[in-house]
């Protein structure tokens, strides 16, 4: 919806509400008017009655009419009612009235409902003169009661004062309203108003009204639109054709003629127009430069990324070099001391060899010196032959350990036996240090894969432990390792209960070239290279949990292979 259509809806909207409450406000006055009027109307019947009650009365006892049966009629008092009935007779307007009470001599003079309430309030309200009230009679039709109380005063005690008082035709004709003082209430002048009257006069009134004020709101709205189309769109309409111009890059628009509240507008939009054309030029000139410079800077940061990539990938494969000659040196140490007692043994048989033969040469031997030549030799042969296989046993894995960590075949291998290799490669760096290492892996627990990556993977996590959670072997501690099979998922969960991290550094392990040991020498890409291995490889997740003083925890999950085909795939 328009601003435009929102207006005119929001000023139409405010004329039908003043419509409406100036009719509500006319007809609620025309009533008002035509209630005041009827009160006047019976204002003026009672005081009609009253006067010709009052001179008819007196001229009546004046007479000197004899007061019988026949001549009682005559009185206002008795006859109003009749009157009254006469009157509906040449008046269409439906107005009765009455002189009624409680305990009337005429029956036609008995007060209903209505006059009963009204006589009750003037009993109770004696100060009151008047009562103007709406009433329904028995059929349900409207009607005012304009009741004015009639007090008993001096010269009416002549009939209604004390019965033997009062005239002998009027003690003969009534047997009631006798007894009364001068103050007492007697009776009430009723007149009733039918409301049907003022309530059609009031919606001719109306009807004359609203039509009248229709075509004044129809053309106080039609003009009202036309104000707001020429003082108010039409503007508007010229300044968003400007901003449009400015959104379409035509900053030579110009806003002309306006004029009122919109004049100062159109100017700034001008001035603004024209500096937003000589700011464009000029930001075209930096654009065009900027962007050969960003070209040129991007070049140069290409042959940077290049360098710096070939330089990441050159310290990684160092890294894993680096790696693999521990590993060598690592199985160097361990196999020499196998080698060397197989070597001092082989030596000692050779003696006693040297010696064996001698003694057969002579000619005479004891047993005796048999048994002390002999005896050693066997010694001899089963310590060369257990050196022996225990260095068979060490080439063996270190065998195994060089090929997965050189060769990227992948092949069914055993878990256990892959972890228990890395253990024994790093023998020599544990040996002399209070750590213990705890496998916990089943042994027939085997998958598709290549060892290497598993191998890769626990001897940077191990070396790490050893470096920075028990400060090179310094402290002593335990490693645990649990690898274990769960829903298709290898689950390797590496635990040790060293020094641990604080929050600031485990954020920032797995980045490449981090490092809290680089003045002994650390490079930072030990754990980088295990994410790469865990993330891009095994295409599984790493996490690490840790807290300063208790140790560090890395759980790995990656998708387990059930064949070398799927691991391929």
């Amino acid at each position: 919806m328009t601003f435009q259509t929102r207006l005119i809806s929001s000023i139409g909207g405010i004329l039908i509400l003043a419509f409406v409450a100036l009719e509500y406000t006319t007809y609620r006055h025309t009533i008002h008017n035509g209630l005041d009027n009827l009160r006047q109307q019976a204002e003026e019947i009672r005081g009609i009655l009253m006067s010709m009650t009052r001179i008819y009365h007196h001229q009546f006892m004046d007479s000197g009419i004899e007061l019988t049966e026949k001549t009682v009629g005559f009185l206002p008092a008795h006859a109003l009612n009749r009157i009254s009935k006469q009157f509906t007779e040449w008046s269409s307007t439906g107005l009765s009235f009455n002189n009624v009470s409680n305990t009337p001599r005429n029956p036609l003079q008995k007060a209903d409902s209505a006059e009963k309430e009204a006589i009750t309030f003037f009993e109770k309200n004696r100060e009151e003169e008047v009562l103007f009230r709406p009433f329904e009679d028995q059929h349900g039709e409207q009607f005012y009661l304009y009741a004015r109380p009639i007090w008993v005063e001096t010269y009416c005690l002549n009939c209604h004062g004390k019965r033997n008082d009062a005239p002998q035709p009027i003690q003969d004709l009534y047997q009631t309203a006798f007894n009364y003082k001068a103050g007492d209430l007697h009776a009430i002048l009723s007149i009733k108003l039918p409301t049907k009257t003022v309530h059609q006069q009031a919606q001719e009134h109306f009807l004359q009204n609203l039509l009248l004020h229709t075509t004044g709101l129809l053309a106080i709205f039609l003009f009202t639109i036309f104000l707001v189309k020429r003082y108010l769109s039409n503007p508007l309409t010229e300044i968003t054709e400007g901003m449009q111009s400015v959104i379409d890059d035509a900053y030579r628009h110009e806003l002309n003629g306006l004029g009122g509240e919109f004049r100062k507008p159109a100017q700034i939009f001008n001035t603004m127009s024209h500096k937003i054309s000589n700011q464009q030029d000029e930001l075209k000139e930096m654009v065009d430069s900027l962007d050969h410079r960003v070209k040129q800077r991007t070049m140069e940061l290409d042959a940077k990324i290049k360098e710096l990539t070939l330089t990441r990938n050159e310290l990684i494969q160092s890294e894993k070099m680096a790696s693999l000659g521990r590993l060598v040196a690592g199985f160097a140490h361990e196999i020499n001391t196998p080698i060397g007692v197989a070597n001092s043994a082989a030596s000692y048989l050779e003696e006693n060899t040297q010696s064996l033969q001698k003694l057969v040469s002579r000619d005479e031997v004891s047993e005796e010196e048999l048994e002390a030549c002999i005896g050693p030799m066997s010694e001899s042969a089963q310590l060369v032959q257990s050196n022996i296989k225990r260095a068979s046993q060490l080439i063996s894995s270190f065998k195994r350990t060089a090929i997965d960590q050189s060769n990227e075949e992948r092949h069914l291998f055993n878990v256990r036996e892959a972890i228990h290799d890395v253990v024994s490669s790093l023998h020599n760096k544990f040996k002399r240090t209070s750590i213990k290492i705890t496998i916990n892996c089943s042994d027939t627990f085997s998958t598709y894969g290549n060892p290497g990556e598993l191998e890769q993977l626990i001897t940077n996590l191990m070396v790490n432990s050893l470096i920075h959670g028990f400060d090179n072997g310094e402290k002593a501690g335990e490693i645990t390792i649990d690898a274990y099979q769960e829903d298709q998922q290898f689950t390797l969960v590496y635990h040790d209960n060293g020094a641990g991290m604080e929050s600031e550094q485990l954020n920032h392990i797995f980045e490449p070239f981090f490092t809290t040991n680089r003045q002994f020498g650390g490079s930072g890409l030990g754990l980088y290279i295990c994410y790469n291995l865990v993330v891009s490889q095994l295409k599984g997740t790493i996490g690490c949990e840790s807290h300063s003083g208790t140790g560090t925890t890395f759980n790995i999950h990656f998708p387990l292979k059930e064949t070398a085909d799927e691991n391929h795939s």
